[in-house]
């Protein structure tokens, strides 16, 4: 059978050219996250305070990590140097701080051959002032939509904050806006204090929260939009193994990613995808497609 899915590699595509030097991904395609033209002052103290504290969080990651490479860097530096590791096509993830910055960013991936499809991140938490106003209404979320597939060539994927109050509304909104495709759910949003300072563990004081613990709640939004649109939706938020891959299929995802899972062990897409073929004939599952939205 073919397998459908897709790694999250965060936070630049320099990570993902380290992380296939080292692995193989079978039928996956590696996604850069996120490509934003405008580096947030605070993004190296919110990666740092990240990788060194999670230590004793580490089945429930608090995601602080940020956007660090811009587009042209992207395009003609590191794609390039990904080529060298990783033959199959990927997608580029953009985000930005007003519609202008997404449509340029957009627009130059139209020449890009490796890159065959954008996901428009408008519900990252971590961007201050940026991509979160994006994700959080219905309006403002469709004209971005709508402005950028005026200038696409490749197929836009729009990836869903969960912190809204109706994510089905958002995602017909985005549908009918152009959408070709929906990815969700982004990180929840959450802090830490360090209990010796009393402060927040990372400058911007919230960052998204993700890992094993937002998996039911990614399971039932994935559920919810699959039911509601008419466009593919790709399931991501939590997943860890072979089995969560095929229950976010049934909730109706056409595609998956793991994100968080890849920071604690770097051979989990690997394991993932070598053990669905031992989980299916478990359940007696043929064609993963066969699966698409089982759960009526």
């Amino acid at each position: 059978c073919m397998i459908s899915f897709l790694i999250v590699i965060c936070s630049v595509v320099i990570t993902s050219y380290l992380c296939f030097k080292e692995i193989y991904a079978g039928s996956c395609v590696a996604y850069s996250n996120s490509l934003i033209k405008e580096l947030d002052e605070n993004s190296f103290d919110a990666k740092i305070a990240h990788l060194f504290y999670s230590d004793e969080e580490i089945s429930n990651i608090k995601n602080g990590i940020q956007i660090i490479t811009e587009d042209d860097n992207v395009i003609n530096e590191e794609i390039p140097k990904l080529k060298k590791v990783f033959s199959d096509k990927v997608i580029a993830n953009v985000g930005g701080h007003s519609i202008t910055d997404y449509v340029e960013t957009v627009r130059k991936f139209n020449d890009v051959d490796e890159v065959v499809a954008v996901e428009l991140n408008i519900s990252c938490p971590n961007v201050t002032g940026g991509g979160m106003a994006f994700g959080v209404n219905e309006e403002v979320a469709a004209n971005l939509v709508r402005e950028v597939k005026k200038v696409a060539t490749k197929p836009i994927i729009v990836k869903l904050s969960p912190n809204v109050t109706d994510i089905v509304a958002m995602a017909k909104a985005v549908e009918a806006a152009g959408a070709d495709a929906i990815s969700l759910i982004n990180t929840l949003v959450g802090m830490r204090i360090n209990l010796k300072t009393g402060q927040p563990i990372i400058s911007v004081k919230k960052g998204g929260y993700s890992g094993p613990g937002i998996f039911p709640v990614a399971l039932r939004m994935v559920y919810e939009v699959s039911h509601a649109v008419n466009i593919p939706v790709i399931g991501m938020g939590g997943i860890s193994n072979a089995y969560d891959v095929i229950e976010m299929m049934y909730a109706g995802a056409s595609l998956v990613m793991v994100g968080a899972l890849n920071l604690v062990e770097p051979l989990a897409c690997k394991n993932i995808i070598e053990e669905l073929p031992v989980v299916m004939e478990e359940l007696g599952i043929e064609n993963l497609e066969d699966i698409i939205g089982r759960a009526k």
